[in-house]
């Protein structure tokens, strides 16, 4: 795949990891293999509740990272403590960025209640 082929739109860099990873608004995730970009599968994790992606981290293990907290640290500014970032749409499984919004720790856990 080349440099900016394909899915979505603009994309950023992921940092604090062992390998260049980048992100894209559509939730779209790759990492660098010599000249190209591969994509990087997400999966569910943590009991089905979110996507997640596994990134080797620059000790060379591996962390399970929720994919729209590089979301949010990719294209709104990153979450800060006493927020969390919720789905508009409530599908927990689309990351892209238009179903994304950051609200208070307290009206995630109103949202997650009604959702229950």
């Amino acid at each position: 795949m080349s440099d900016m082929q394909n899915h979505g739109g603009p994309w950023r860099k992921i940092t604090g990891y062992l390998f260049d990873y980048r992100i894209n608004d559509k939730a779209q995730i790759q990492k660098r293999d010599g000249s190209a970009w591969v994509d990087i599968k997400t999966r569910p994790g943590d009991h089905r509740k979110r996507l997640v992606v596994n990134l080797r981290c620059a000790d060379g293990s591996v962390k399970q990272v929720a994919v729209t907290h590089l979301m949010a640290d990719a294209f709104m500014g990153g979450v800060k403590p006493g927020q969390a970032v919720v789905h508009k749409a409530g599908s927990r499984f689309d990351c892209s960025l238009e179903n994304l919004r950051i609200v208070t720790q307290k009206q995630a856990t109103e949202i997650s209640r009604k959702a229950a």
